[in-house]
């Protein structure tokens, strides 16, 4: 087994015995570790994850598409940000996917025009519509709530999520 094969069986195997936003988005394996001149792992020279987003399977994606809904989460955003920043030449930050999470807001934030809410504000809309009563979740110790867009692919289509985040 190739070390990238590895990592896939990796994940599929924790994935069976672990929720969802537990199961590591990359497994990478590494026949050695880069070592300081003190002994311990030089993060630093450590090679940069790669992310397969080939992987998700999905055929087509619309305008209106939530990527959150899609599967998505904070470290395919980082990709995500990278490549809009490589094809477009526009510097966006990670937040501007939470601020405009489906194509069409993306590219109307990327236009110049704005979103309905951001990122940092104190009502953070992971999915505004929906036919079902919303679901308000209240940020973590880190005063964001960026981590329950992971939510959004495990409830009904159909439910609202907001996230209430701390000032400033």
């Amino acid at each position: 087994m190739n070390p990238s094969q590895l990592g896939v069986a990796a994940r599929e195997s924790v994935s069976r015995h672990l929720p969802s936003h537990m199961v590591p988005a990359v497994v990478m394996v590494s026949a050695e570790f880069p070592l300081s001149p003190t002994g311990k792992v030089d993060r630093r020279a450590l090679p940069a994850p790669t992310f397969d987003v080939s992987a998700s399977h999905i055929d087509e994606v619309g305008p209106d598409d939530g990527f959150f809904d899609l599967g998505g989460h904070s470290l395919v955003a980082t990709s995500l940000v990278s490549r809009v920043r490589a094809a477009l030449g526009v510097e966006l930050g990670v937040s501007a996917v939470f601020e405009a999470p489906t194509p069409a807001a993306l590219a109307r934030l990327v236009a110049g025009h704005t979103t309905d809410g951001g990122a940092h504000d104190v009502l953070l809309e992971l999915r505004g519509h929906g036919s079902q009563p919303p679901l308000f979740c209240i940020h973590p110790s880190s005063g964001m709530s960026w981590s329950y867009a992971g939510l959004l692919h495990h409830l009904d289509p159909e439910t609202p999520l907001y996230g209430l985040q701390a000032r400033a």
